[in-house]
């Protein structure tokens, strides 16, 4: 007996008696009808019956919906439902196979599959959902370019990624993610690491394997040590490494003759802020709440700076460069006085004879108590 037929017969069967109503016949056929299309369109998907795409990536698909609470997305027309995945909300297909996830924003709460079984997909597009647990490597998916997986709650370490050698983008920014930043020397093609605004420790590598980069944010995370010059990164254009704990000298970044952006804000950094004058696209320099001072011998006000920032100016728009670079001390008048030193004879085997002159240098921590 078909699913129609089940609906329609007990339906006949009570209507009999008044079938001089012909109109209450048709009205509950009708209804019966559309109960019987309604329940035959929300069968489960059966990935032994598409076509479009193989079985297995159509099982990969259907372990994404069930690990992220499918059934409350915000829109999942046809998942789950239909036998054309290809058809389905966010998903693209080319040459039989899946090929692009579009579902960011999009209400998805759980754990992320390693998709082994999506061999031809190049982008994956997750972002802004509510995605729980660690990054997976994707070490399935050799064709992948595009990787977005920004402002969700994803916990534990990043992945080198070394199986996805054809990556050009990787967003990972906005989430809770810990330890050391790879140096991510298996991506020789990647041009964009987002890596912003999460909880990542240790040094940052300089990126000598990433020859293509061209941008890359590292601010709000907890970063020490000494800023890298990034030598080896000759197309770089946006530099962000904002809000964390690093250390010492500003490199002048030689190596670096495309630099458009420039954010070293909010770190320990100190001594001269270097000449900057090579950078002939430089429009954006953030350097405040650090340690750093300017050298007078160093012609700073002619860099084509349209962003600039310095703290606690009490400014009610943004200022110039030239009032930012106000804002910084000269370096000579930060450095204590240091000591003479005078030698003579100044050659030969005489007995040699050293004046120190202390007069204008400061013992201020008493370690030094006499001088012979």
């Amino acid at each position: 007996m078909s699913l129609q037929t089940a609906f329609l017969y007990p339906l006949q069967a009570a209507i009999s008696p008044f079938n001089n109503k012909g109109w209450l016949r048709r009205l509950l056929v009708g209804i019966a009808l559309t109960l019987a299309t309604v329940s035959v369109a929300q069968a489960a998907t059966d990935c032994n019956a598409v076509t479009e795409i193989s079985k297995v990536e159509c099982e990969s698909l259907l372990q994404l919906y069930h690990s992220t609470d499918g059934a409350n997305w915000t829109n999942n027309a046809g998942w789950n439902v239909t036998n054309t995945p290809c058809s389905w909300k966010g998903i693209s297909c080319a040459n039989n196979g899946v090929t692009k996830i579009d579902l960011q924003s999009n209400n998805l709460n759980g754990t992320i599959p390693d998709f082994s079984g999506l061999p031809k997909l190049t982008r994956l597009s997750l972002y802004h959902n509510q995605l729980t647990g660690a990054v997976p490597d994707f070490s399935g998916l050799p064709n992948l370019t595009r990787l977005y997986l920004y402002d969700n709650q994803l916990t534990g370490a990043v992945p080198d990624f070394s199986g996805l050698p054809n990556l050009t983008w990787l967003e990972l920014g906005g989430n809770q993610l810990t330890g050391a930043v790879p140096n991510f020397s298996g991506l020789p093609k990647l041009t964009r690491l987002y890596l912003f605004n999460n909880q990542l420790t240790g040094a940052v590598p300089n990126f000598s394997g990433l020859p293509n980069l061209t941008r890359f944010y590292l601010s709000e995370n907890q970063l020490t040590g000494a800023v890298p010059d990034f030598s080896g990164l000759p197309n770089l254009t946006r530099l962000e490494l904002g809000d964390n704990k690093l250390t010492g000298a500003v490199p002048d970044f030689s190596g670096l003759p495309k630099l458009e952006r420039l954010a070293l804000s909010n770190n320990q950094l100190t001594g001269t802020i270097p000449d900057l004058s090579t950078f002939t696209n430089l429009k954006r320099l953030t350097l405040h709440d650090n340690q750093l001072c300017k050298d007078s011998h160093i012609n700073y006000a002619n860099l084509p700076i349209e962003y600039a920032y310095f703290s606690n100016a009490g400014w009610n728009s943004s200022p110039t460069w030239q009032e930012v670079l106000n804002g910084f001390p000269n370096c000579s008048v930060n450095q204590a006085p240091t000591a003479q030193f005078t030698a003579s004879p100044s050659q030969g085997v005489a007995p040699l004879r050293v004046n120190l002159d202390a007069s204008q240098s400061a013992d201020t921590d008493g370690t030094i108590n006499q001088y012979n």
